[in-house]
């Protein structure tokens, strides 16, 4: 017997296509400091879909419900903003002596969670920015051991790609050429030749087009403007094509 996806698994807590929630409980990036309107919105719905589950593929039924287990505890734990649990869930997601790609692999979505809550606010301090930065950082190195692991994970790719674009913004670089951007831009590029079917990947990959072309001064594409029943859509769409993708 299959098990239940994470998104079944937490439904009755957490309704995880509500449209109802804001933007702020829903936007993928730093610029939740800054408003940018309902471009970004319908980006956050994505990335709700986007990181809506890991590849947990190996090991047996119960090591599979621990991990679709700690998956969902940390998405509930981004949409109720209980930075707490969040933080007490990293206990249990502490790096061991050798690298564990899907331990790894959660800490790093862990820190991605962290990082968005500590940016969502208008009146976000520099202090928040420090967090935000520290938890992006802890992103970006419990991906390295994940990719340690394995180093064709491809989710793990993606979600690091999504982490240096948000360092990328909040630290700033005086070479451009040193900038996690560049290393962003060929981690989806791989992710994307690896898996060019994966939801997660694919939805990142979007996302981190948007930020590139914000932040380069680009004016964003017509398939990015402000669309909310198209987003919804989109949002339906690819949670399909994520349930597909674990069957």
């Amino acid at each position: 017997m299959r098990e239940p996806h994470s998104t079944q698994r937490a439904s009755r807590k957490m309704p995880l296509h509500d449209k109802t929630l804001s933007g702020a409980q829903l936007a993928p990036g730093v610029s939740g400091m800054r408003s940018h309107g309902n471009k970004r919105r319908w980006l956050g719905a994505l990335s709700l879909a986007a990181l809506a589950a890991a590849a947990v593929c190996e090991g047996g039924r119960d090591t599979r419900a621990a991990w679709l287990d700690i998956e969902s505890r940390i998405q509930y734990g981004y949409f109720t903003a209980d930075v707490r649990a969040l933080r007490n869930l990293a206990e249990l997601l502490e790096p061991g002596e050798s690298p564990d790609r899907l331990k790894s692999y959660y800490a790093g979505l862990l820190a991605y969670r962290l990082t968005l809550l500590a940016t969502q606010s208008s009146s976000a301090s520099e202090g928040d920015r420090g967090q935000a930065r520290d938890a992006v950082e802890r992103c970006v190195t419990s991906l390295d051991h994940a990719l340690d692991a394995q180093q064709d994970f491809a989710d793990a790719l993606a979600l690091q790609s999504a982490c240096l674009e948000i360092l990328a913004e909040l630290r700033p670089w005086r070479a451009p050429f040193a900038s996690p951007r560049n290393r962003s831009s060929a981690l989806i590029r791989k992710a994307r030749q690896l898996a060019p079917k994966n939801p997660r990947v694919l939805l990142l990959d979007g996302i981190g087009d948007y930020e590139r072309a914000r932040a380069a001064g680009q004016p964003p594409q017509p398939q990015q403007r402000a669309d909310p029943q198209g987003a919804a859509a989109r949002t339906e769409e690819s949670a399909r094509a994520a349930a597909r993708w674990h069957r």
